[in-house]
């Protein structure tokens, strides 16, 4: 090999090398500068930057970086000083090892950095200042006053208290911050250096670790035609009882046969040829339910050995999450530095092991959160200090295994919390919401505002925040690898945003289900429930059919809509009067699904559709069936941005549910019920009235008592439901002008109304009243049910 090629080579290696031990150099920095740390505890802090930089010194020298090594030997000059001595770090010195280190950083990042005018005028400066610390020694560079030692007044200067540490040593104090007081699980505040390569390691570039975990993943598709073959097997095999009773049943006219027609040649052949055939088939079941067996146990073998090399495989390619951490802890620092604010920021559960493809993806979205909890969340020291909290700010990343396949991540912070009111005004000002809306979110619901693209509670835009796109991508990239965001908090006490994420991207399990005769799936994490309900559990709201789950009404639309397909065939094996449906979920977000089929939960291993096929709609990939069928995977966040946003119009039709819609007409024998609905308030009068109308009621409007009064003077009504606290006549007065008047004084009327204190419910009794309902515990089935009673 040449020497060039070599020297390229080495250097590839070097970068990976560097990098790592550069991480360590910083990280144990950080823990140096905790002002909390005794000389006990900075002594093998300073340990570990002399040996780190003494071995980058030797890793330079091998590949001909010569600036690097030069750096490296000041370095190691004065960190063994730091040794002999042990000082607490004060903020000079912070900042000339802090700048070293980037240096540092910067020059493995472009070796050609220092034949750039501007590079090579820094990176001398630097040199020069370093040459003389170490020429006259530590003690006399701390000694001297901070002006005098060659940091200006407008250089920045990092605060000694203004430090980051991946200890959770410090609790936060009662009633000042949101972040937990108790103790926590230690993380590593002194990071080792990257053990040498010898026979408990090998150094493997990330590019083969992919490849290798790629094929391995391929053999889940193995298992997955196994065991489609044992199916099938078993499938055949019920078969055969089937045949044998059907041959029992023609047996004893077989054997009359043989009787009758003993002379004939002919039916001789034909029965023995019929018998022959028997012992053929009960001889084919036995080899077959022996193959049966065997493929059992192959299946049982191969996917303990396929499970096993995917384990062993998956473990190389995992990294300990504080490797996701430990670069934070500067850019947390230095724009602490930036915006004037002191920050303890504080890691926990960092040995807790990831896919790297995971927490590649997670960088960009981790870095915004803390970005913005710095920038928006902590306060400057003066005006903590003065509703009296501790000047320095608190933020925590904390780790915690949920189960096996997943993990969670917590970013806390102990600021001054969301404004919800800036929320709903903001959301207002951008016409997301109308003021009537907005007055009657609840804060889950305000707080959930923020990841909607464009939205910013910022005054001005800077660089580091106002434009309101950040929210968005962090929620739209935890959400593409199959994770979710929430978040909580705590006027003037901090907020904290909750990440769950899959431990793995490629394997998960999937919901397959059937929509106009073609199979497609759905990620299981993001299906929260898969039910087979009534149609006429389905009711109309406010334009939109939806179905009532635990509680929660949730719209309903049909796949085959949204995907563009025909509608599906009746399935004759299914009841005409039952439809399946996929409840979706993606943070407060979720959408019922109808689907043909339901076919049942599996491994899926997922695939993407490759350069051209980059961006589907509706579709995040496909997988491949053990039949070697490839099946689309749904997109289940593209799915609720679509579906949530459409109107009425591109919802399903009466036709496709089977759900009844009146049009004015009844049957013979059926009678159509005249109902009155009386509310002042136009949204909850045209609630109610989809509501009646889609359980085949004939409804009519009145806007408060007064006009309801005059209405039932000239028509007919089998049932009254009105609200309480209405102008001009409220529903109380209404009654009792109802029961009071001969004609009128035995239709039912049902009080629907905020008022649920003891006392109103006593009136209303008095009142007549034959039905109160609370708005608060209001449920549409429920007033269903009252209404049928009733009738």
């Amino acid at each position: 090999m040449r020497e060039e090629e070599l020297l390229l080579r080495l250097r590839e290696a070097f970068q990976v090398e560097a990098g790592e031990r550069l991480s360590s150099i910083f990280a144990n920095l950080d823990s140096y500068g905790k002002t909390a740390a005794g000389a006990a505890e900075r002594k093998p802090l300073i340990e570990v930057l002399f040996r780190e930089a003494h071995s980058l010194k030797g890793a330079a020298r091998a590949v001909k970086l010569t600036p690097v090594e030069s750096l490296c030997q000041v370095l190691e000059t004065l960190f063994s000083q730091l040794k002999a001595h042990n000082p607490p770090p004060q903020p000079v010195l912070l900042d000339l090892l802090y700048g070293a280190a980037e240096m540092l950083e910067k020059l493995i990042a472009d070796p050609a950095l220092v034949t750039q005018e501007s590079g090579r005028g820094e990176f001398s400066s630097l040199l020069a200042r370093l040459l003389k610390v170490e020429e006259n020694g530590l003690d006399n560079f701390l000694a001297v006053p901070e002006s005098a030692a060659g940091t200006g007044p407008s250089e920045p200067q990092p605060d000694s208290e203004n430090h980051v540490s991946s200890s959770p040593s410090l609790p936060a104090e009662a009633g000042t911050g949101a972040l937990p007081a108790e103790a926590a699980e230690p993380s590593r505040s002194v990071v080792s250096p990257t053990p040498a390569a010898g026979a408990e390691t090998l150094r493997v570039a990330t590019r083969k670790v992919d490849e290798l975990m790629l094929v391995a993943e391929e053999f889940i598709s193995l298992k997955l035609a196994l065991s489609q073959h044992l199916a099938l097997l078993r499938k055949t095999l019920a078969d055969f009882p089937v045949w044998e009773k059907q041959w029992g049943m023609v047996r004893g006219d077989v054997l009359q046969m043989r009787r009758s027609f003993s002379g004939s040649e002919k039916w001789s052949r034909i029965i023995g040829f019929l018998e022959n055939n028997q012992q053929q088939v009960k001889q084919l079941e036995r080899r077959l339910g022996e193959l049966e067996g065997r493929v059992e146990s192959d299946l049982r073998t191969q996917s303990g050995l396929v499970d096993e090399l995917l384990d062993r495989v998956r473990d190389v390619a995992m990294l300990p999450i504080e490797t996701l951490f430990m670069p934070m802890a500067r850019m947390v620092r230095e724009l602490a530095r930036e915006l004037g604010k002191k920050v303890d920021f504080e890691w926990q559960g960092g040995a807790i092991e990831v896919d790297r493809r995971v927490l590649d993806e997670m960088k960009d979205p981790l870095m915004h959160l803390l970005r913005n909890a710095v920038d928006h969340g902590l306060e400057v020291p003066q005006i903590r200090i003065a509703a009296g909290k501790d000047q320095s700010g608190r933020i925590l990343c904390r780790a915690a295994q949920s189960d096996g396949s997943s993990i969670d991540i917590t970013i806390e912070d102990d600021g001054h919390g969301i404004d919800t009111d800036k929320l709903k005004q903001k959301a207002v000002a951008l016409s997301l919401v109308s003021r009537a809306a907005a007055d009657a979110m609840s804060d889950e619901s305000l707080l959930d505002m923020i990841f909607n693209s464009g939205f910013s509670t910022s005054p001005i835009i800077t660089e580091i925040s106002g434009r309101g796109l950040g929210m968005a991508i962090v929620r739209e990239k935890i959400e593409n690898l199959g994770g979710r965001i929430a978040v909580s908090t705590w006027a003037g006490a901090g907020t904290r945003f909750a990440v769950h994420l899959p431990v793995s991207v490629a394997v998960c399990r999937g919901i397959r289900v059937v929509v106009a005769g073609r199979e497609f799936v759905f990620p299981s994490l993001k299906v929260e429930r898969v039910l087979r309900a009534e149609k006429r559990r389905l009711l109309l709201v406010e334009g939109r059919m939806t179905v009532d789950n635990e509680g929660r009404v949730l719209p309903v639309i049909a796949l085959t809509a949204l995907l563009g397909l025909k509608a599906p065939v009746a399935n004759p094996s299914r009841k005409q009067n039952e439809i399946s449906l996929v409840i979706v979920g993606a943070g407060n977000r979720s959408l019922a699904l109808m689907v043909d089929e339901v076919l049942g939960e599996q491994e899926i291993l997922v695939k993407g559709l490759g350069r051209q096929l980059m961006r589907v709609p509706l579709i995040a990939g496909a997988t491949i069936l053990g039949s070697g069928k490839v099946v689309p995977i749904i997109n289940v966040n593209d799915i609720l941005e679509s579906s949530l946003g459409q109107r009425p119009g591109h919802l399903f039709s009466a036709q496709e549910t089977g759900a009844s819609f009146p049009d004015g007409t009844a049957s013979e024998n059926e009678k159509v019920h005249q109902l009155l609905v009386v509310d002042d308030s136009i949204t909850s009068r045209m609630l109610l009235q989809n509501i009646l109308e889609a359980a085949d009621y004939r409804v009519t409007t009145a806007v408060d008592g007064l006009a309801a009064l005059s209405l039932l003077q000239k028509e007919t009504f089998d049932l009254v439901v009105s609200d309480v606290e209405m102008p001009h006549m409220d529903g109380f007065l209404l009654t009792e002008k109802m029961r009071a008047d001969e004609r009128l004084a035995e239709i039912p009327v049902v009080l629907v109304t905020s008022l649920g204190d003891r006392q109103d419910r006593e009136r209303g009794v008095a009142a007549g009243a034959s039905a109160y309902i609370v708005k608060s515990e209001f449920d549409q089935n429920n007033l269903l049910d009252v209404v049928g009673r009733l009738l």
